[in-house]
């Protein structure tokens, strides 16, 4: 229930913040750059949370960036949360444990989570500093997960981030950004703030009986608004899933796998990434 009453003061600080965020001129997107739809489709794994370190996963910390990175991985996903002064930053949840003094209890101001070292030794990031780091790294492609669906705390969380790259003069990242959205009214709610270039339409949220018509319908949907890809658990995938999307013209996507024989046969029967933790299909 705090926690509730919390991420509703949020929202109601930031829709009603009365001064509007400095604005960087806008940087110009450097010549031949690839778009995320381009970086995804050569990509055979997105790695959640930013990769496992330590055994850890969703940690979403720089050091994990760092590591998968240097193996090869391209496209990364981050969990995305807001924090007490209306901030977004990178973090799957408030669960106690992890950085002192932070817990779904006690949710920190943007400075007091980045001052606190994730399990005493690794890196938290703002969305500022992920934008930074795309910035440095031409190369990679973000998969954004921010959790939550109802329209208060959506239009919240993305005006947040919107100014972020505002002021940042960095608005033109987000080509490299794919925007996880799930449901239908939260695809409508965010791309009203931003039209943002790329989406991926993730069923966990509003439940997917894994039949063919429900699938037919979703991708009817993602087709008519330019949605590019589904993502779903990956114990729901059916070989039959592959041609329905093909004639969609739509990619699927499944979570979260880290077994390297099972992420190869799903590849192979028509998957066109996996969510996983830490494999890199092409580190070999």
């Amino acid at each position: 229930m705090l926690t509730l009453l919390l991420i509703s003061y949020i929202c109601l600080s930031v829709l009603t913040a009365p001064a509007a965020p400095s604005v960087t001129e806008e940087k110009a997107r450097p010549a031949g750059e690839l778009s995320a739809e381009e970086i995804l489709a050569s990509s055979r794994t997105v790695m959640h949370g930013l990769g496992q370190l330590s055994g850890t996963s969703v940690l979403n910390c720089r050091e994990g960036f760092d590591r998968y990175y240097a193996r090869g991985a391209r496209v990364f996903e981050v969990d995305l949360r807001m924090t007490s002064d209306g901030q977004v930053v990178l973090r799957h949840d408030w669960r106690g444990g992890w950085q002192e003094g932070i817990s779904e209890l006690s949710i920190p101001t943007r400075d007091a989570f980045l001052a606190a070292p994730l399990l005493e030794k690794y890196t938290p990031m703002s969305f500022r500093d992920l934008l930074l780091l795309m910035e440095e790294y031409s190369d990679i492609c973000i998969v954004t997960d921010t959790k939550f669906t109802d329209a208060e705390v959506v239009t919240a969380q993305f005006t947040a981030m919107l100014n972020d790259a505002h002021e940042l003069g960095l608005s033109y990242l987000f080509d490299r950004m794919v925007i996880q959205v799930y449901s239908p009214l939260m695809f409508r709610v965010v791309d009203h703030l931003g039209h943002f270039p790329h989406y991926i339409y993730t069923f966990y949220a509003e439940g997917f009986n894994g039949t063919e018509e429900a699938l037919r319908e979703r991708l009817t949907f993602c087709r008519e608004n330019g949605i590019e890809g589904v993502t779903m658990w990956s114990w729901l995938w059916r070989p039959s899933y592959a041609a329905i999307a093909e004639s969609s013209g739509v990619r699927c996507y499944v979570h979260t796998v880290n077994d390297r024989e099972t992420a190869e046969a799903l590849l192979q029967s028509g998957v066109s990434a996996v969510y996983t933790d830490y494999l890199v299909l092409n580190d070999d």
